[in-house]
Parts: structure tokens; C-alpha cells; sequence
């Protein structure tokens, strides 16, 4: 229990150290992190998202289901995202903005990932072949407004995601992928300023 308690706050806190850094890409100087703690649980329906989550999580590895279900809906209701409670995100999750976000119950987020606004990630289809095969998004993404990864998928390492594009294939590293269906259009974008 204390190790699931610990866990549940190194996640909060590298959650809220990546809202902090979005206030100084925005061009704020130094804002007092107590502002942006306050600001984020009440007023940030993104990281009220990405904290209910947490919860959600925290009581479904004690085997309480029943309150993450609850909390699924709660999140819903608030936010507008619908988290499976048995999603695998890592530390540093950011929601830029929180409505008609989907993220499935197989699906493995990494660390320092951005989501914004109609995001979705889940099965191919229904097929019993496919049902738990859930899109893989490794650390340092982006994944921009209207993205749908769908299915068995890997988004690599660094790579970003564009604006309303499907992704059934997988993206290497360090890529940038648009269309329907995605495709890459650049590799090495090292130099785009990432938020």
C-alpha cells in the first residue's frame, strides 16, 4: 500500500513539474509553483484529467475497480477524457486540452507525452484477434489535435503526431507523421521547438 501511496506521488509531482514547464513555454517568467498547483486542480481540466487518472489507477492496482469505474465516469463527466484505468502512462503526462480525449485500456504511454484536444487511442477492431491489441506511444511525443493511433501501432521515441492524422503503421523515432493514413514527412526535427 505505502508503495502504491509513494508511486501515486512521484506521478502527481512529475505530472505538475510538466504544466510548469508549459507556463514558461507560454512565455511566463517564473510563475510561483504554488500558483501553478493551485491553478491546475482547479481551474486546468487537463491536469484534472490526467489526476483522476492517477487515482484511478492507484485504486485499481489495489484491486478496487469498482471506485476506478466510478472515477472512469467522474472523469468523463468533469474533463470530457475518458482514461481506462488500466492504461499504462508514465510520469510527466500532459494534456493540453482535455475534451474528446480516448485513451483505451491496453494502451502504453511513455514518459513526458503531450496530448491535446480529440485525441484517440485504441483497438483496430473488434475482431478477437485485435481486441487487446492497443497502440504503444514511447517517451517524448506529441500527439496534436484529432490524432487517432489505432491498433497494434508504435509511435517512437521524439516523434510527433499531426493535426486529425491516423496512424495504423508504425512511426520511427524522431519522426513527424500527417494524413489519412498517416505518413512521414519528416525525420531528424530536431530543430522544431517542442511544447
Amino acid at each position: 500500500m505505502l508503495k502504491n501511496v509513494l508511486s501515486l506521488f512521484r506521478y502527481i509531482r512529475t505530472d505538475l513539474e510538466r504544466y510548469c514547464e508549459s507556463w514558461q513555454n507560454r512565455g511566463i517568467a517564473k510563475p510561483k509553483r504554488l500558483r501553478i498547483i493551485i491553478e491546475s486542480f482547479l481551474f486546468k481540466d487537463g491536469f484534472q484529467a490526467v489526476f483522476l487518472f492517477r487515482l484511478c489507477q492507484f485504486f485499481y492496482k489495489l484491486r478496487l475497480t469498482y471506485i476506478s469505474w466510478v472515477l472512469v465516469r467522474f472523469n468523463v463527466f468533469v474533463t470530457g477524457t475518458k482514461i481506462e484505468y488500466n492504461a499504462n502512462i508514465g510520469e510527466g503526462f500532459l494534456i493540453a486540452h482535455s475534451q474528446e480525449i480516448v485513451i483505451g485500456r491496453g494502451s502504453i504511454i511513455g514518459n513526458h507525452v503531450t496530448v491535446y484536444q480529440g485525441v484517440s487511442l485504441g483497438v483496430k477492431d473488434l475482431n478477437p484477434e485485435n481486441i487487446n491489441k492497443f497502440p504503444i506511444i514511447e517517451n517524448d511525443v506529441i500527439l496534436f489535435a484529432g490524432a487517432k493511433i489505432i491498433g497494434n501501432v508504435r509511435v517512437g521515441r521524439d516523434s510527433i503526431v499531426g493535426t486529425n492524422s491516423v496512424v495504423v503503421n508504425d512511426i520511427p523515432p524522431n519522426s513527424v507523421a500527417v494524413g489519412v493514413p498517416a505518413k512521414i514527412v519528416k525525420k531528424d526535427h530536431s530543430a522544431l521547438q517542442k511544447t
